[in-house]
């Protein structure tokens, strides 16, 4: 990340590029950071997941609802990273589209996992709980990340900044 902002203020300075060439930077520099989070809380989660017990209460009980979120979080990243190296806003558009479904699922999830937190007072049971609420919340988050990539690559296709607009 360090290394390509360098280059790329040094393109900003060297070369006097053009409002394309500089949507492109833009845009660039954009996915950079959010691949980056996105790498940052692929890794969270993993650390996170390998100390939950398959066995475990709640897991078990929440285990598909959670594997179908980390599937439509990593198909939003797959698609996303597809629009930009495309420059496909078309696709880019159905990314952001496809959150609202990711979002949904999350808070189905955490109000499972809220209302679980009565059932039992272990420390190891609020453990888990809340284990897995980092988890969700962090998956999450990488949808988030998507949708922000997609929103560079309309930003460079289209010359239109739609962030926080929907």
């Amino acid at each position: 990340e360090i290394t390509l902002r360098s280059e790329i203020i040094n393109s900003l300075v060297l070369q006097a590029p053009r409002a394309t060439d500089l949507r492109r930077i833009i845009s660039y520099m954009d996915m950079i950071t959010d691949l980056e989070r996105i790498g940052d809380l692929l890794y969270s989660v993993s650390k996170k997941i390998s100390k939950i017990n398959s066995k475990e209460r709640v897991y078990s009980h929440l285990r598909s609802d959670i594997v179908k979120l980390y599937v439509l979080a990593t198909s939003m990243v797959k698609n996303a990273i597809a629009s930009f190296i495309y420059e496909n806003s078309e696709m880019a558009r159905k990314v952001i589209d496809s959150d609202d479904e990711v979002d949904n699922l999350n808070w189905a999830i955490q109000r499972e996992l809220f209302s679980l937190h009565n059932c039992e007072k272990s420390t190891a049971f609020i453990e888990e709980i809340l284990s897995l609420g980092r988890i969700i919340y962090n998956i999450e988050r990488i949808g988030d990340s998507s949708t922000n990539i997609c929103e560079a690559v309309i930003f460079l296709t289209e010359g239109i900044d739609i962030r926080h607009t929907h």
